[in-house]
């Protein structure tokens, strides 16, 4: 599986890319170290393919700091750090 996400650091607007190689239930989540969950991007049927959700985090009101992305499909758990600076 490939995710990612750019640019990185970011200040207004991240793009995630990711790819399936099968079918199933996707959650694309941006938490805290902490794991607290701050949104929630993704949670719906996808198919099999690349991705390339895009997050506006001006929206989401984070501080500078680290924060990651948690990809969940049925078959994996994945998680990418991202970094905001304003």
């Amino acid at each position: 599986y490939r995710f990612s996400a750019s640019p990185n650091p970011a200040q207004d607007l991240v793009t995630v890319k990711f790819t399936l190689s099968q079918a199933g239930r996707v959650s694309l989540k941006v938490v805290n170290t902490l794991g607290q969950e701050l949104a929630q991007i993704l949670d719906t049927e996808l198919g099999t393919g690349e991705y390339l959700p895009s997050i506006n985090i001006s929206h989401l009101a984070l501080a500078n700091g680290t924060y990651l992305l948690c990809l969940q499909t049925p078959t994996f758990f994945l998680t990418y750090p991202f970094q905001v600076i304003r």
